[in-house]
């Protein structure tokens, strides 16, 4: 009885351990198409941030890349969080945005997206 507990249990350890293993790689596997994580300090990304905010006017200046992701298309989209600081008269306010700017075949970029968050 003890050896055929033991068994069954070797056999549903070992059948987790496949099984579950398969299940772990599926879900790190990046999927075709879909934003993958970019870093910070990557210079294409900062450009792309940088544009971003110029094109909101002179108002408005980058504090920090809070986060960064790229999808590879015909071109590149990047999303970035960002703070951002907007001056209006005597005050500035601080926010962020989530931004998508794309950068095409050529290397120029145009905002697709700035919300606020």
């Amino acid at each position: 009885m003890i050896q055929k507990t033991l068994f069954f249990g070797a056999v549903f350890f070992a059948a987790f351990f496949v099984f579950g293993s398969v299940e772990i790689n599926a879900q790190t596997t990046p999927v075709v198409g879909s934003y993958q994580k970019a870093k910070k300090s990557d210079k294409a990304v900062k450009e792309a941030a940088d544009f971003a905010v110029k094109g909101q006017g002179e108002n408005f200046r980058l504090i920090k890349i809070s986060k960064a992701e790229k999808q590879v298309v015909a071109g590149v989209n990047f999303r970035v969080r960002l703070r951002v600081a907007e001056k209006g008269g005597d005050n500035e306010s601080k926010y962020y945005v989530t931004a998508v700017i794309y950068r095409d075949l050529e290397g120029k970029f145009s905002v697709t997206s700035w919300e606020k968050e």
